[in-house]
């Protein structure tokens, strides 16, 4: 007799560990809930499957209506996190339900008790159970341990495409129901039990039929909206990189062209042999401006000096801001006197444009140097002896 309370015991302790494997039960309590509101009664109706094969009328049949109502409320109570699919209890109630017909099916076969000794009797059922129910969580952990992603999330909306699964779940049920009625009555002693155990087992089968191609379908189309939301990132990483690429050729003040640009630029003509002439230009009157009339004026002379410029400049003409007040001019295709020229009517088109506008300049082309910090250096050198000149023809 002891035993048998021990496996009572057991027995509730068994429905209690599957139904926290089923929820992770101290992970889903909600913060804005007390602890006891949910655990009180999730324990307690856990109890109530085992207490109906005690029953004198019908145990088999109370007990699984028992445990699909236990189920139920389950997810009612705690709402799983992965399996949100609708009607996800009855997935629960068959698979157990068809495991415990087999298990109650065998013990008949192996023993001398008929199907009908074995329902009637509280104890005997209660041993079977507890097979039952070890084998069901036994299953479950396999299963969760040999693809941690073993969970599908089956929305409302798609109900619709899954209708033969639902009726499947539906008709599996009432079968379930509708069976453990008529073995629980004198005439089912006919009943061959190994069309018992079969019907489970293919129940069973189908089910986990059902439950493999879900997952798998489920994954498929994980892996699509990863697949497009990484395709997405992507896209956006990539005009992201474009976008600062964009912004490092150019200058944030004046919107001319970056030095880093005017680099690239030079070097690319420098590695292809291409003729071309770089100006070194020098703004003047920065300083006295930036002094006596505040930074932002020197700003916009800045903005207008430049936008002076480009209006002499042709397409393929490169004008980079150098730093500061100085600026560099890149004009391909075009040999140190042609750049002469074009830098004369330059000066002249700005003078109309605004005569404040004052600037001295040195020019050097590719035929005179082979690196870009030469080419540099020598046009620098000219804008400095261009500016002497101009400092001593004013103090003169």
């Amino acid at each position: 007799m002891i035993f048998n309370y021990l496996l009572y015991i057991f027995t509730n302790f068994l429905f209690i560990a599957e139904s926290g494997m089923r929820s992770n039960l101290f992970l889903n309590i909600k913060k804005n809930k007390s602890v006891s509101a949910y655990i009180i009664p999730y324990f307690f109706i856990t109890l109530v499957p085992c207490i109906a094969l005690f029953l004198p009328w019908l145990p088999l049949t109370f007990f699984y209506l028992s445990w699909l109502a236990t189920c139920l409320l389950q997810e009612q109570l705690l709402p799983t996190e992965y399996h949100k699919i609708t009607d996800y209890a009855k997935i629960r109630f068959i698979v157990f339900a068809s495991l415990h017909f087999c298990v109650i099916g065998s013990i008949s076969i192996i023993t001398t008790y008929t199907f009908n000794e074995i329902i009637e009797n509280p104890y005997t059922m209660l041993r079977c159970t507890t097979i039952a129910m070890i084998l069901f969580i036994v299953m479950k952990f396999v299963l969760l341990t040999i693809d941690e992603s073993f969970h599908f999330v089956l929305h409302q909306e798609q109900k619709k495409d899954f209708r033969y699964f639902y009726k499947f779940l539906h008709l599996s049920t009432a079968n379930i129901i509708i069976q453990s009625i008529i073995f629980s009555m004198k005439t089912s002693a006919k009943v061959p039990v190994s069309y018992i155990i079969f019907s489970s087992i293919i129940s069973l089968l189908l089910m986990t039929s059902y439950i493999i191609n879900l997952s798998m379908i489920f994954q498929v189309e994980h892996a699509e909206v990863s697949f497009s939301t990484l395709n997405s990132s992507l896209n956006q990483a990539d005009n992201r990189i474009k976008q600062l690429k964009a912004n490092a050729h150019f200058d944030a003040l004046t919107k001319a062209n970056s030095r880093l640009y005017l680099i690239q630029e030079a070097t690319r003509l420098l590695d292809y042999q291409a003729l071309f002439s770089l100006i070194y230009i020098d703004l003047n009157k920065l300083k006295y401006i930036n002094d006596n009339f505040g930074h932002k004026t020197g700003d916009n002379y800045l903005c207008e000096f430049v936008k002076a410029v480009r209006q002499n400049l042709r397409s393929d003409d490169v004008l980079s801001r150098f730093g500061g007040d100085e600026f560099v001019i890149i004009m391909p295709n075009c040999t140190r006197s042609n750049a002469a020229e074009r830098l004369a009517t330059i000066r002249e088109n700005i003078k109309k444009y605004n005569s404040n506008f004052s600037f001295s300049a040195g020019i050097a082309d590719s035929n005179e140097a082979l690196t870009l910090d030469a080419l540099i250096s020598m046009a620098d050198e000219r804008m400095y002896k261009e500016k002497m000149e101009k400092r001593r023809n004013e103090t003169s």
